[in-house]
């Protein structure tokens, strides 16, 4: 499988796991409990270091940029589509939402849909830049036997 391919499954997989979280805390009534949103770190750091591991069984001397950037593809594409969901459920789905979600840290209790999607783009590309950092740094000395 060709890395842009792999990249775009593996944005795919995230994006459908965040999907399934949100959609169990909402089936459950729990989708204003902000403490479980923190959940979706741990999806999005499964599934990116998958991606690394994949990129290196796949391509062993993939350079350390090239793996670099299929991981923050992968995040930036999981983070648009997130991001667009999130509006989506709020303007059409959940119209109160942003009125009954607990004030966070960085999420005042008055804020309008422009601006949590602004955040959340913010929250989100800022992440999935130290995500990619990260686990290259932990994957450019591994060596791992190649799938082929």
């Amino acid at each position: 499988m060709n890395a842009q391919s792999l990249t775009l499954r593996f944005a795919i997989l995230t994006v459908f796991s965040l999907g399934a979280l949100f959609f169990l805390m909402i089936f459950f009534g729990l989708e204003h409990n902000s403490e479980l949103r923190i959940l979706n770190v741990f999806i999005v750091l499964v599934f990116s270091n998958m991606l690394a591991r994949r990129n290196i069984q796949e391509n062993p001397t993939l350079p350390y940029i090239n793996g670099l950037a299929s991981i923050f593809i992968a995040n930036a594409i999981t983070t648009f589509a997130c991001v667009a969901g999130f509006a989506i459920y709020v303007e059409f789905i959940n119209t109160n939402f942003l009125t009954q979600v607990d004030g966070g840290f960085l999420w005042p209790k008055n804020i309008g849909l422009a601006e949590a999607c602004a955040a959340l783009f913010i929250e989100g590309m800022a992440g999935s830049a130290i995500t990619s950092f990260v686990l290259m740094q932990y994957w450019k000395d591994v060596k791992i036997a190649s799938k082929h």
